[in-house]
């Protein structure tokens, strides 16, 4: 019988502890991870981010800083639309080789003709003798897509390069082409353009293209290995990676090269020495041939760049490759990058579920994005492409999730207190209680609390009996319009309306949260204030209308008061309201009410605001006020100083 008691109770145990992990935040928390992450994971393995991470990756791209150093290597002989209607397009065959003829004595390491020569023109034998003679010049062919042949003069075929470029959705330009491999033989590989020209210039520092020790599916030049791209790298998704494919990473900004153009060359108006040890590459830049492509930097309103910068830009970089380790960016696995949308939503759902109030809300909700971008930003400068897009929507999607879970089960839980509690008190005090229930609640019922307080009495000055000769539901609407505008009011300045008697309502500030500290008191007290000038402003736009109408305008009394007051549950079983009563609550009824027949002649004086010296001595600068002096009130035996708040402004000094 022990040992089946025991048994039992183990059971029992067991039971409860399961039931709360059921019903815990951890379970809550792993069901939002679950499901946030197969959304994520699979919105991201069709594909649906890489629209978005490619739009990061541009803008990322952009505002990266331009690679400091020598000056790039290139130099580029631009053809230009003056350039075509002077000599005619395409150029002939005669014209390009005088224009070789003007470029070779000056050393250039390399020359690259972006031209295409596969028909031949006049001056054609001229311009394949100094090709042939001349292994620094490189032409270019086409063998994606309609090929084109390379000029059939060339007996050389080290002398040719391909131009192809690899576009994405939007023609945009973000890989380039190292090396193409023949379908019908694997074995037969073809070199681009850009890396023709960049080991031309490479040779004098003894570096050529070789194979990876590691790893000879890739290669490298110099001691720098250039990763290939692979379908699913960064961003993209199933993207055509074949051939050997790297990110171009335009590291010297949008159009770094300098430029001469033909006729200068021709007419012999230009530096020679621009070109000595370098690589010069001839192209078109001209409006009226169809030769412009998109960039990264487009997204930030550049223009686009024509085909012959492009492979400046590749040849630059694949030179910085070599000689000073500039790598295209590295990616992560496809295992890596799962594991960091798992650690994404980790972090975006514990940051929901400690989230309380709207401003923590607001910050958390900024760092779930500064924080995933600010940080894709930094590592793609170290180097590095993160899916920022995939990681701050796992983690704003975590993050909301948790926000809503927790709005839901607290919801349910509130309205359970607020059912018990709402029936006693006012729906705000209720909601007090029930963030703080345990110190505000005793048997039952409200515990009564003995705290400092400021109190706000109002009382509009003879409107009522002015409007009972109107048709009684104008003037209830009326009233009921009004009251609901002065308590947005107040509970704008952080008080409590407690109490409403005709035209006249009761706030109080302080409450029913104590305020134990002298500053936080005196905050109270200022809000106080700043609620009663709030409210005048308020019945001066209330008078412009009500004069409109031709409606008679109405006045205010305001009083206020600071000290100590209790505050606790009133009313019979049936119905229990939440109020304030003392000597405090009295006073600023009888500075509300305080020369009533005075305030009445003040005729160009649309609300007056009376305040003890209790509340006075708190307020601190910033309001005009007057001393109206010391002045005996009803129901007490001591007379009190008065001061009257007309404005902000600069405060008076007490007497």
């Amino acid at each position: 019988m022990a040992e089946y008691s025991l048994v039992m109770k183990v059971r029992r145990n067991f039971l409860r502890h399961v039931f709360h992990f059921f019903h815990s935040k951890l379970f809550l928390s792993l069901g939002i991870a679950i499901a946030v992450f197969a959304g994520i994971a699979g919105a991201r393995h069709v594909g649906l981010f890489q629209g978005l991470e490619l739009s990061i990756y541009d803008r990322f791209l952009g505002f990266s800083p331009d690679r400091r150093g020598p000056a790039p290597p290139i130099v580029l002989i631009r053809i230009q639309e003056a350039d075509i209607q002077r000599f005619g397009y395409p150029l002939s065959d005669g014209l390009l080789a005088q224009t070789l003829e003007k470029l070779l004595p000056h050393a250039p390491r390399a020359i690259g003709v972006d031209l295409f020569r596969d028909l031949a023109s006049r001056g054609h034998e001229r311009l394949a003798e100094i090709v042939n003679k001349d292994p620094r010049i490189v032409m270019v062919d086409k063998r994606l897509g309609q090929s084109v042949s390379a000029p059939a003069f060339l007996e050389n075929r080290d002398q040719v390069g391909f131009a192809d470029l690899k576009q994405d959705q939007g023609g945009i330009i973000r890989r380039g082409l190292l090396i193409l491999w023949n379908p019908e033989n694997p074995a037969q590989a073809y070199l681009a353009f850009s890396l023709q020209l960049a080991l031309r210039y490479l040779q004098e520092e003894g570096i050529t293209l070789t194979p990876d020790p590691r790893n000879p599916a890739l290669v490298g030049l110099g001691e720098t290995t250039l990763p290939r791209f692979r379908a699913h790298d960064g961003g993209y998704h199933g993207a055509d990676d074949g051939g050997y494919q790297y990110l171009m990473d335009y590291g010297r900004g949008p159009l770094p090269f300098t430029a001469v153009s033909l006729s200068a060359v021709l007419d012999g108006e230009w530096d020679p020495e621009a070109i000595r040890g370098r690589v010069v590459i001839i192209g078109t830049t001209s409006p009226s041939v169809p030769d412009r492509y998109e960039t990264p930097f487009s997204s930030l309103g550049f223009d686009p760049l024509y085909g012959v910068e492009l492979h400046a830009h590749a040849a630059d970089q694949l030179i910085r490759v070599a000689l000073s380790g500039d790598t295209p960016l590295k990616v992560l696995s496809e295992q890596q990058e799962l594991i960091g949308i798992l650690l994404a939503i980790v972090m975006g759902s514990a940051l929901g579920f400690a989230t309380r109030s709207s401003v923590r809300l607001t910050f958390a909700a900024l760092g779930g994005v500064i924080l995933p971008v600010g940080g894709g930003y930094l590592f793609f400068l170290q180097g590095w492409w993160l899916p920022v897009a995939a990681l701050t929507l796992a983690g704003g999607s975590a993050f909301a999730a948790a926000i809503f879970a927790l709005f839901l089960r607290e919801h349910r839980e509130r309205k359970q207190i607020m059912d018990l509690f709402g029936y006693y008190v006012s729906r705000e005090v209720a909601a007090t209680l029930w963030r703080q229930r345990e110190e505000f609640m005793e048997a039952g019922r409200l515990r009564p609390q003995e705290l400092t307080i400021t109190v706000l009495m109002s009382d509009l000055m003879g409107y009522t009996s002015a409007l009972e000769k109107m048709d009684p539901a104008f003037v209830m609407d009326w009233i009921n319009r009004y009251m609901g505008t002065m308590a947005q009011i107040v509970e704008a300045h952080g008080g409590i309306v407690e109490d409403y008697a005709g035209d006249g309502l009761k706030a109080s500030f302080g409450v029913p949260v104590p305020r134990t500290h002298s500053e936080a008191i005196s905050l109270e007290a200022r809000q106080a204030v700043n609620c009663a000038l709030a409210m005048g402003e308020e019945l001066v736009r209330v008078n412009a209308s009500l004069r409109a109408q031709g409606l008679p305008i109405d006045r205010c009394r305001i009083g206020i008061c600071t000290g100590p007051a209790i505050a606790g549950s009133v009313g019979s079983s049936q119905r229990m309201t939440y109020t304030t009563v003392g000597d405090t609550v009295n006073i600023a009824a009888r500075l509300e009410s305080f020369d009533k027949k005075g305030f009445q002649g003040e005729l160009n004086s649309g609300f007056r605001i009376l305040v003890s010296e209790s509340t006075w001595q708190r307020l601190g600068p910033g309001y005009g006020a007057k001393c109206i002096g010391t002045h005996p009130l009803r129901g007490r035996d001591h007379p009190l100083t008065i001061y009257r708040i007309y404005s902000h402004g600069a405060k008076e000094t007490a007497p």
